[in-house]
C-alpha cells in the first residue's frame, strides 16, 4: 500500500472515529471533556543545567574516541529532564527536522542494517541514570499478532508476552541473530496496568503503578508516547507520530496496557491513543521495546537514518 493511501485511511478513519465517538485520548490544543492533555511538570526532576545533566548522562556510558558527540544534545532531541525513569528523545519528525535517535541492533554492519531496515533499525526512546538504553522497532514485526487469542487476560499470561519473549521476536533469528545478541538484551521490571477512559489524565503515575513482571521484550507504554512530545498540547511534536513524513510508526499499534478485559490500548495515526479499536483478539502491527545495559559501546554514527549509531 503506498504512502499516499495509508495516510488517506489514516484520515478517514479519524474522521469516522470522531464521528461515532471514539474515545480516546487525542492531544491537541483544545481539550474537551474527551480529550486529555497530559502534564509532565511533575513526572521529573527539572534539572537547569543541560550541558552538565547530558554529561552525567553520557559518563556513564562507555565512549570511543569522539565521546559525547555520538548523542545529540539540542534540547527537542534528549531531553534534560528525567521523565518516568528516562532521559527521552523528544522532537518532531518532518520533511525539515527530524530526531537523531536512529541505532541498529541484530548486526554491527551499516551496510547490512541500511539494506535491510525494516529487520535491524531501531530508535532510542531514552536512556535511564544507569546508562542503559531503551530502544523500539522502528518497523513492525512482519506478522501482526493477537495480543491474546482470548479475553480477559494479564499481559504475563497474554500470547504476545510469550511470544515477543519467543519465537515472534526474542528466539526469531530473522529478527536477533545469535546469542551475542540475544544477551544483549537485559531482563528489566515491566509494569502491565489497566487502566479505563477514567484515568488517562494521570496514565504515567497509573502505568507505572501496575504490577510488575521481570523479562527482556515489552511493548510501548502510553507514557512513552506521551514523554515524547515537545509540547504535550500538540500531536504533532513527536517523532513517534504516524502523520509526521517519512516514518513507519504507529499505525494502529499495541501497546502494553490494557483498557478492560476485552481491550488494549492501541496508538495509531493522528497521536491518538485509542480504546475503541484495540480487541484483543484482532491482529495488529507490533514493535518489541526492550533496554540493552549501559555497558555497551557506540562505534560510530550520528543517529540519523543515513548514519545510525552502530554497537561494538
Amino acid at each position: 500500500m503506498t504512502k499516499r493511501k495509508i495516510y488517506s485511511l489514516c484520515f478517514l478513519f479519524l474522521i469516522f472515529g470522531i464521528i461515532i465517538g471514539v474515545t480516546s485520548i487525542v492531544i491537541a490544543e483544545s481539550i474537551n471533556s474527551n480529550e486529555v492533555s497530559y502534564d509532565n511538570s511533575s513526572s521529573g526532576t527539572n534539572l537547569n543545567n543541560v550541558q552538565d545533566v547530558l554529561d552525567d548522562v553520557y559518563n556513564i556510558i562507555e565512549h570511543n574516541s569522539t565521546g559525547f558527540s555520538l548523542l545529540a544534545r539540542t534540547p527537542n532531541k534528549l531531553s534534560p529532564n528525567l521523565i518516568a525513569g528516562l532521559y527521552r528523545y523528544q522532537g518532531v519528525q518532518d520533511s525539515v527536522n527530524d530526531v537523531n535517535n536512529y541505532i541498529c541492533f541484530g548486526t554491527s554492519n551499516k551496510s547490512d542494517c541500511l539494506n535491510n531496515i525494516e529487520i535491524f533499525m531501531y530508535r532510542i526512546i531514552g536512556i535511564d541514570s544507569n546508562g542503559r538504553m531503551k530502544l523500539i522497532k522502528r518497523n513492525p514485526l512482519n506478522i501482526e499478532y493477537q495480543w491474546n487469542s482470548t479475553t480477559n487476560v494479564l499481559w504475563p499470561a497474554s500470547d504476545m508476552y510469550r511470544g515477543l519473549n519467543d519465537e515472534y521476536f526474542l528466539n526469531n533469528t530473522t529478527y536477533i541473530p545469535n546469542e551475542n545478541w540475544k544477551n544483549r538484551i537485559i531482563n528489566v521490571d515491566w509494569h502491565y496496568a489497566t487502566i479505563g477512559d477514567s484515568s488517562v489524565s494521570t496514565v504515567t503515575q497509573n502505568e507505572l503503578a501496575g504490577p510488575i513482571v521481570n523479562a527482556k521484550i515489552g511493548l510501548l507504554y502510553l507514557h512513552d508516547y506521551f514523554n515524547s512530545l515537545v509540547n504535550p498540547s500538540y500531536s504533532n511534536t513527536s517523532w513517534l507520530n504516524i502523520n509526521n513524513v517519512g516514518i513507519a510508526n504507529l499505525y494502529g499499534d499495541w501497546s502494553i496496557t490494557r483498557v478492560n478485559t476485552n481491550k488494549v490500548w492501541i496508538l495509531h495515526c493522528g497521536g491518538i491513543a485509542d480504546s475503541w479499536g484495540g480487541s484483543i483478539d484482532a491482529g495488529r502491527p507490533t514493535r518489541p521495546v526492550f533496554f540493552i545495559g549501559a555497558t555497551e559501546r557506540i562505534a560510530s554514527g550520528s543517529g540519523t537514518i543515513t548514519d545510525p549509531y552502530i554497537l561494538e
